[in-house]
């Protein structure tokens, strides 16, 4: 939807998907952090031993998610383009 209605707008379909990547790529750093802190304080102060094994999987999971994004995102701004109408030509003047 954000490159759908950027490419209305004007602007690049790839840019407004990239910064709600970025958006929720941080969302997900500062839940995990969270999340590794709750962990914690379950198994007292220490890592449990299946936290790195479940978190590289789940980046895996996010990148491939976002490479997905990225692609919708850019189909939405050629939809985009398209729902926008195309600006009709002006004819030049005859005098």
């Amino acid at each position: 939807m954000a490159g759908f209605f950027t490419t209305r707008k004007g602007g690049t379909a790839i840019i407004a998907c990239l910064w709600t990547g970025l958006c929720y790529f941080v969302i997900y750093c500062v839940g995990s952090g969270i999340n590794l802190f709750l962990l914690m304080g379950e198994f007292d102060g220490k890592i449990p031993r299946f936290y790195f094994p479940s978190l590289g999987i789940s980046l895996i999971t996010v990148l491939v998610l976002h490479g997905i994004g990225l692609g919708i995102g850019a189909l939405g701004g050629l939809a985009g383009k398209n729902a926008a109408g195309k600006q009709a030509l002006s004819m030049p003047q005859r005098y």
